[in-house]
């Protein structure tokens, strides 16, 4: 990870999520550092303004991903996540779809620029990208796109 081309001079850290809970959990990456500079500083604002908008424990499933960790668990090729753009988020205690739902239109309110719902995984996933889209994906694993921005 100390040789990622991906590092943000401006970094700042999350007032609500510790930064382990950012880092690659691969193998390859457990013993190597990893700071604040890995992680676009757009996506900590929204994510923090994303939290004080709800009292539900907002859990990061994925954040910062190696590139090798990314392919390995089939992740989008050039992923938001590769370049400490994106985190995919949980709430725990999961009740049902609707909280996922409401946790969806609040990020639409911070105005993340990439929103996508996986109900079946219970999470929904957040970046700021510069592609501005919006998706679900249903239980085969195929995506519905509502807004793509190319």
């Amino acid at each position: 990870m100390t040789n990622s081309p991906f590092k943000y001079v401006n970094f700042i850290q999350s007032k609500y999520f510790p930064l382990e809970n950012f880092k690659c959990p691969c193998e390859k990456c457990k013993n190597k550092e990893f700071t604040w500079e890995y992680l676009d500083p757009k996506l900590i604002q929204k994510l923090d303004a994303l939290k004080e908008l709800t009292s539900y424990n907002l859990v990061i499933t994925s954040g910062y991903r190696c590139e090798e960790h990314n392919t390995q668990i089939g992740g989008e090729w050039k992923s938001a996540h590769t370049r400490g753009q994106a985190v995919d988020l949980t709430i725990q205690p999961y009740t049902d779809f609707s909280a996922l739902r409401y946790l969806f239109m609040l990020a639409e309110q911070v105005k993340f620029h990439g929103i996508g719902i996986y109900p079946h995984k219970r999470i929904i996933h957040c970046d700021v990208s510069n592609r501005f889209q919006r998706w679900r994906q249903n239980r085969q694993g195929v995506y519905i796109y509502l807004f793509v921005d190319e």
